[in-house]
């Protein structure tokens, strides 16, 4: 990236260095350079730049935290530490005459070992301070949403040839762009959208996951992996629930796993949580929803067709496929960890938070997703409905406390169903065709049983054999 850099600069600065510059910047240009020179590179580089404009240099930093979740995730946070925060930004960005003013975005409050504590006269800008001037700059308001949506449309004519600009007339609308990019607050009640989505989905005139592109944030797993209650959390934040957590001002990285406020403190600072008007928190939008989602289920985001499946095609296919894909995609140590004898059940939060984050991928095409809403005579586990089709889809989860079990109990939980009333006709408004599962778990063991229902001219449900459904 230093040599991406120092490349930009080469036709500017190629003619303002003397012989010694001269070599110390073709070391760092070609990447040649030895690891001592690499400390000082961008410092040296504002006094090129500095020397030669006769000004001072201004520093924007961007996407701060990434290198620090990445460092800690993978063990060479102090040696990391050693490199930025005590040699690299200190000479970049303290007492250093060639520079007029800095700005850091993206910063993870990170104490003791953050790569800025031995800066002088920072100024912290926290999206939800309420009296900071920055509110609604760092990202677009609605307002100026609607303006880009109008300059997109206006500009597309001196682009292309008129004949197909109708083609090309921008056709997001606010509350798609809305639900997908916004719920992020400035101050506490300004409305803002993350600027790179909005941007990207203007240019291609199309709503899809732009800024989450990359999929990983560490952190999640490393310190979510075997806390009940942070299990609970998740599941919560995955229903599109709000949470409430202490925000930390900052967050000391150490050996040991970091507690679930701290996570989450980094989680809201990178962008993963937004905080509403009444303090609590939650993910903000579709698309950052997607990441968590795949944070959950790992590697199995590319069989997601099992849930058309589970939805619209054969129970009994469904039947046969899930056991395979908990077998293959179920992390063993997520299941197992920390439990000592075998005879003990993995808790079905577990179960449920997975089960989850793979239905999440049926949101886009219709299916309003809910962990244990009232139904009947109890809680239901997960309810799958499709207002536009009239279809719904109820499932009952359980865990076995031996193998030998599960069949049993999956015929358990599909009776419970029955049992506890939970397809009465109140929960299931309008709801023509109706599939049911009991779903039980051992370890990465499971067994599905299900039935296929359809409503009656007597508004009773009558199970019949499933049909094919085209998916």
């Amino acid at each position: 990236m230093v040599s991406v850099l120092y490349e930009e600069s080469y036709e500017y600065l190629e003619y303002s260095l003397n012989p010694g510059e001269k070599v110390f910047f073709e070391s760092i240009r070609l990447n040649t350079a030895p690891v001592e020179h690499w400390g000082n590179s961008l410092q040296r580089l504002s006094y090129f730049l500095a020397q030669k404009s006769g000004r001072g240099v201004m520093v924007f930093i961007d996407e701060y935290e990434a290198p620090i979740n990445c460092a800690y995730e993978n063990d060479y946070f102090n040696k990391a530490n050693k490199f930025f925060g005590r040699t690299v930004l200190p000479g970049l960005l303290k007492s250093n005459p060639s520079i007029e003013y800095a700005i850091l975005a993206g910063v993870t409050p990170v104490a003791k070992a953050g790569w800025y504590s031995g800066l002088n006269n920072l100024e912290i800008h926290a999206l939800h301070r309420r009296c900071s001037i920055f509110a609604g700059m760092v990202m677009f308001t609605e307002a100026e949403v609607l303006q880009l949506r109008t300059l997109s449309e206006v500009s597309r004519p001196f682009l292309v040839d008129w004949s197909i600009y109708k083609d090309l007339q921008c056709e997001l609308v606010l509350d798609d762009l809305k639900a997908h990019y916004n719920s992020y607050l400035a101050a506490g009640s300004i409305s803002i959208y993350n600027p790179v989505s909005i941007m990207s989905a203007f240019e291609q005139n199309s709503i899809e996951n732009f800024w989450v592109a990359t999929g990983e944030y560490p952190l999640l797993r490393r310190n979510f992996s075997e806390d009940i209650s942070a299990l609970n959390v998740i599941e919560a934040l995955l229903s599109n629930a709000d949470v409430l957590f202490e925000l930390h001002d900052s967050v000391t990285f150490s050996i040991s796993a970091l507690d679930v406020d701290e996570t989450l403190t980094l989680m809201y600072y990178a962008g993963y949580l937004t905080k509403t008007p009444t303090g609590r928190f939650k993910i903000p939008n579709r698309e950052v929803m997607v990441d968590w989602a795949k944070w959950i289920i790992g590697g199995a985001e590319s069989h997601t067709d099992i849930f058309n499946i589970c939805v619209e095609g054969h129970i009994s296919t469904f039947a046969e496929k899930w056991p395979n894909l908990m077998q293959q995609h179920l992390d063993p140590k997520t299941v197992a960890k920390t439990r000592g004898a075998v005879s003990f059940k993995t808790p079905e939060r577990i179960y449920q938070v997975y089960f989850l984050g793979l239905i999440h991928f049926l949101r886009p095409k219709g299916w309003e997703v809910s962990i244990e809403p009232r139904a009947g005579g109890g809680y239901l586990d997960i309810h799958l409905i499709s207002r536009k089709k009239g279809r719904a889809v109820l499932i009952e989860l359980k865990s076995s406390d031996k193998p030998e079990h599960i069949k049993k109990d999956a015929n358990k939980a599909l009776e419970q169903i029955v049992d506890k009333n939970y397809r009465n006709q109140e929960g299931l408004p309008n709801i023509r065709i109706l599939r049911e599962y009991g779903i039980a778990s051992y370890h990465l063991d499971s067994c599905v049983k299900g039935r296929y229902l359809e409503l009656d001219a007597q508004s009773r449900w009558v199970e019949k054999d499933d049909p094919a459904m085209p998916i």
